[in-house]
């Protein structure tokens, strides 16, 4: 962790609860959330004051202090909500995106391994993710008055919850953090 980058301050809605965390871009790294010295655990916070105190204790350059929201649990309501005979929606795809994207870069920053151990499953978790990226249908990426509506596989499917679930489930358990209790 760089604590000379600049961060990001996260809004993260978890296990029905909110959660303020720090998220640093990596640039030619890779992206990371910042935690407490030592520890497994984020540097996190109920409120935005608290977090921005605890920031500066660590030496941390905030960017901005208006939170880019976050919502886990939409992540997984969107993806048990995904069926094989409906188009998926640019917000949909969107919300899968970003909290894929968010999972992966928790799961990195306490050593937590991303690749699916099945060479099968790391494929078609590729695949998921291309269509989640290409159904945000970004300006830059999609021909004007043309849209992108992935339709996901029953594999797809179950690859990504399976390995989303296990990313957020090995989060709380290493970090300590996050439970509903």
């Amino acid at each position: 962790m760089n604590m000379q980058s600049l961060s990001y301050v996260v809004l993260l809605r978890a296990c029905g609860r909110e959660h303020f965390l720090l998220w640093q871009s990596g640039g030619a790294a890779p992206d990371r959330y910042v935690l407490q010295p030592g520890t497994s655990s984020f540097l996190r916070a109920a409120t935005l004051e608290a977090l921005l105190d605890g920031a500066v204790k660590l030496g941390c350059r905030v960017a901005e202090p208006t939170p880019e929201v976050l919502d886990l649990d939409r992540l997984f309501r969107m993806l048990a909500a995904l069926r094989p005979e409906r188009s998926s929606s640019t917000r949909t795809c969107e919300c899968l995106l970003n909290g894929w994207n968010t999972l992966e870069d928790m799961a990195r920053s306490i050593g937590i391994p991303m690749d699916a151990p099945d060479p099968e499953e790391k494929a078609t978790l590729g695949l998921a993710y291309d269509k989640l990226f290409y159904g945000n249908n970004l300006p830059a990426l999609t021909p004007a008055g043309q849209r992108y509506n992935p339709l996901f596989t029953a594999g797809e499917r179950r690859a990504m919850r399976r390995h989303l679930r296990r990313l957020w489930q090995e989060i709380t358990v290493r970090s300590g953090q996050f439970s509903r209790h």
